[in-house]
């Protein structure tokens, strides 16, 4: 697996990760337990690396998001003119409270 330099050939080890990870999970995890107490720092690095690499690249953004890609805030317009449709001052006031303090209406019921 190692040579006196550190890895021989990373290509060779995340192709051979793959072949045992697809085949025998299991016997992966035993053979990088079986290793890690062999390696030094710099190659217990280079092996993290590797594998976050390809975890990176096989399962992070596979979900669409829940909502899409949507912007939560509101821009001034949006927020002027949901102040402009507010008829009793006290929701404007309660409003007006979280906006100018940037807090959630969680927090606005707790006060």
């Amino acid at each position: 697996m190692l040579s006196s330099g550190g890895f021989a050939n990373k290509q060779d080890i995340v192709s051979r990760f793959e072949n045992i990870a697809n085949s025998e999970p299991q016997k992966l995890r035993e053979e990088i337990e079986a290793q890690l107490p062999k390696l030094a720092k710099h190659e217990i690095d280079e092996l993290t690396k590797i594998i976050r690499q390809y975890y990176v690249k096989t399962y992070k953004h596979r979900a669409t998001p829940k909502y899409g890609r949507l912007n939560k805030g509101l821009d001034d317009y949006q927020v002027q003119s949901f102040f402009r449709a507010i008829d009793r001052p006290k929701y404007g006031l309660l409003f007006g409270l979280m906006k100018a303090l940037d807090i959630k209406s969680a927090d606005i019921l707790g006060i």
